[in-house]
């Protein structure tokens, strides 16, 4: 006999496995993603993605909550695995078992892609090295003593404004404002009170609407330094991919601070040996291009050619040709990196699948037999 906690259990799974749960579930996925395609074109790749596809909850209008895109996947998988467990499964039924197994293994490849992959670009100058990877949309706020090199870094959940950030600094710092995108205009007359310092003497900071190609926008933010010294205590402004580096002196030593995208360290470093472009005759459009590097990983040294279709696979870390930017004397290499721990589940799905139709087209062929010959 069965308990009731067990009978409850039966239910539920009975009820998960319905096969009208998961075919609604699968028109409200279509629905999403629908939605979310649309609304890119309005609000941009990286939040249509968002706001649709990596969320949990979405809200309509901002009071009517419906599932998102992460939810939706989530409860579908239930509904896979219920109709697994409950279903009484015989030889007959064993190619649409496999298929059932095929399309949960490319769930849980998009759940592990989702939850610890990583990506994001590197650039190299020509005979320098990087050993870490910037992310595209995260940032984070980086004071350095310049002395030692050492960085205290501020993740983009505390770049907020009122807040106070102090850690092991000898001072501290207050944001005052933060802008998503910022435009900086020049001031008619500078800002001469001894409180204001940097860029902000002579330029003002104001927000400016957010593009929805989001490569496209500069965050930047208005800060308050106390605690260093009276001539360095005062009012700051600093934004991305800043020109000129802001600097600040406290306690004898100087510091340099910078708002700039979310850095990865790697346990290895990249060395661009050489950049070579080739251009389409009579324009200034690339026809390819390619990074000679050599990979340093302790006393291991790898030589290696990245190119528009041959990318470099290291430790889980894949690296692609992605532009470059030409300097006056030097070339810069931008490689996109990808670290994919799901990146072969598609692939493993896909041929169970294929191995579960393929079985369930064979046993049904006695079956057609028998139709045709009656």
């Amino acid at each position: 006999m069965k308990s009731n906690l067990q009978k409850k259990i039966d239910a539920a799974l009975r009820f998960a496995g319905r096969p009208e749960i998961f075919f609604y579930l699968l028109i409200w996925l279509m629905v999403l993603l629908m939605t979310g395609t649309i609304a890119e074109k309005y609000i941009g790749l990286y939040l249509s993605q968002k706001t649709y596809f990596s969320s949990f909850i979405i809200w309509i209008g901002g009071f009517l909550p419906v599932p998102g895109g992460y939810t939706t996947l989530a409860l579908i998988f239930v509904s896979l695995l219920s109709k697994l467990i409950i279903e009484n499964w015989t030889k007959q039924k064993l190619g649409t078992l496999i298929i059932h197994w095929g399309a949960l293994l490319l769930l849980l490849g998009g759940f592990l892609t989702a939850a610890f992959s990583s990506e994001g670009s590197m650039l190299i100058e020509e005979g320098a090295s990087s050993n870490y990877i910037s992310a595209y949309h995260q940032h984070e706020l980086a004071i350095t003593d310049t002395t030692t090199n050492k960085d205290i870094v501020f993740g983009q959940d505390q770049i907020a404004a009122d807040q106070t950030l102090s850690s092991s600094l000898p001072f501290t710092v207050t944001i005052e404002s933060v802008c998503e995108n910022c435009t900086i205009t020049q001031r008619a007359e500078p800002i001469t009170d001894g409180s204001t310092h940097g860029m902000l003497v002579a330029n003002d900071m104001q927000p400016a609407p957010p593009s929805p190609d989001e490569a496209q926008n500069h965050i930047g933010m208005i800060f308050h330094v106390n605690g260093a010294d009276k001539k360095t205590d005062g009012h700051y402004a600093i934004f991305e991919d800043m020109p000129i580096e802001q600097h600040l002196d406290a306690g004898g030593k100087k510091y340099l601070i910078e708002l700039r995208r979310q850095r990865t360290p790697l346990p290895f470093e990249v060395k661009l040996i050489k950049f070579e472009k080739q251009m389409y005759p009579g324009t200034d459009k690339p026809r390819s291009f390619q990074s000679e590097v050599i990979l340093k990983d302790g006393n291991l040294k790898w030589h290696s050619l990245i190119s528009m279709n041959n990318p470099l696979r290291y430790k889980g870390y894949t690296f692609y040709q992605s532009s470059f930017i030409d300097g006056e004397n030097t070339q810069t290499t931008v490689l996109a990196v990808v670290k994919n721990i799901g990146a072969t589940f598609p692939y493993i799905s896909s041929i169970t699948m294929c191995i579960g139709l393929l079985i369930h087209m064979f046993l049904r062929i006695p079956k057609l037999k028998i139709k045709k010959s009656t």
